[in-house]
């Protein structure tokens, strides 16, 4: 039977494909299921136009697997970095925006009540994509992807996208984003 491993009833190399598949459909049925119930009051309540970008965010995110299926070029590499990018700003700046509101809105010690819409959430979400973008220009302008060959120890060839100190500087300040948004998540008074 070629490639098939009785231990896991997959034929070997298909894990990632059937990942892919199972993550793309939740995203679509996310989609759908968001566009199907927004007139729920907890979906409203939600702000379902930014539940949809995190959708959105996250399907980007998950386009950067079919994007390098086939063998990298400089496109590929190229839009791999760009579809990561621009999905983890959409994503993660769209919950950022979600639970600063919260955090506005459960500080304020006056009897007057805040309001922040979506519009003003988007227009902040809008800048935040904007500022990846422009340093995702200049990355790309300065230092664009290079694919590499890597040899195994049976000298097997694999062609591969070369990481370098802009990809590891964008990890890193994810990740520094991250545990900010931790720390904010955290300090929000949970008890009423």
């Amino acid at each position: 039977m070629g490639n098939w491993d009785p231990m896991n009833m997959v034929p070997a190399g298909c894990e990632d494909d059937l990942h892919l598949i199972l993550r793309l459909s939740t995203c679509t049925f996310l989609i759908k299921s968001l566009t199907k119930c927004w007139l729920f009051q907890v979906v409203r309540a939600a702000s379902p136009v930014l539940l949809r970008v995190i959708t959105l965010g996250a399907f980007l995110v998950y386009c950067t697997i079919i994007v390098m299926y086939p063998r990298p070029s400089v496109y590929t590499c190229t839009a791999r970095i760009w579809l990561r990018e621009i999905g983890f700003s959409l994503t993660y700046g769209a919950l950022m925006l979600k639970t600063w509101r919260i955090s506005v809105i459960f500080r304020v010690r006056s009897a007057k009540a805040v309001k922040i819409t979506d519009m003003n959430l988007m227009k902040r979400l809008g800048i935040i994509v904007a500022i990846f973008t422009v340093f995702l220009m200049i990355r790309t302008l300065v230092a664009p992807p290079i694919v590499i060959v890597g040899r195994t120890a049976d000298d097997l060839k694999a062609y591969l996208c070369r990481t370098d100190w802009w990809d590891h500087s964008f990890s890193i300040s994810q990740q520094v984003d991250f545990h900010r948004f931790l720390f904010l998540k955290t300090a929000v008074p949970l008890d009423m």
